[in-house]
């Protein structure tokens, strides 16, 4: 997978990693608030008809909770490229992978943050991606250029 892809997968983990947490932080306002206990729970040894709720519920969040780790996983790794590309080509072109593709800000945006025109910013994230592709993953995450090769 070449450094645009990476990047286009991260954006697309990010935004859905937004939605997850979001659900997530639902089930748990609904449980904090006993929500899920429903109306009709008896005590007199009928069944409950909340168990299939709450069952539910529990078991959407350790979903929730294994695509979040797994997101977070792919965000954390563009983040490190983003780091790496920030030590070697400079803030400018970092800020432009981070804002487009992390933040999902439009290049307008991107271009208005960094202080230079849309045609640039959009520049600035092509030669990162030709330096990511370039020099390796690795070697970027660890800011390594061409002198330490």
């Amino acid at each position: 997978m070449d450094a645009r892809q990476t990047f286009e997968e991260a954006a697309r983990a990010a935004r859905r990693l937004t939605a997850v947490t979001a659900e997530l932080d639902a089930i748990d306002e609904t449980w904090r608030r006993g929500e899920w206990l429903g109306v009709g729970s008896s005590w007199c040894g009928h069944s409950d008809p909340t168990a299939t709720s709450a069952s539910w519920r529990m078991g959407r969040a350790e979903s929730l909770g294994t695509e979040s780790a797994e997101l977070g996983r792919i965000v954390e790794e563009a983040r490190a490229l983003v780091i790496g590309v920030g030590e070697l080509l400079g803030a400018g072109y970092a800020d432009a992978l981070r804002y487009h593709y992390l933040e999902n800000r439009p290049w307008a945006e991107v271009a208005a943050l960094v202080g230079v025109s849309e045609r640039t910013a959009y520049n600035r994230a092509r030669v990162a991606f030709d330096t990511i592709d370039g020099l390796g993953g690795a070697r970027v995450r660890q800011a390594q250029g061409m002198a330490e090769a």
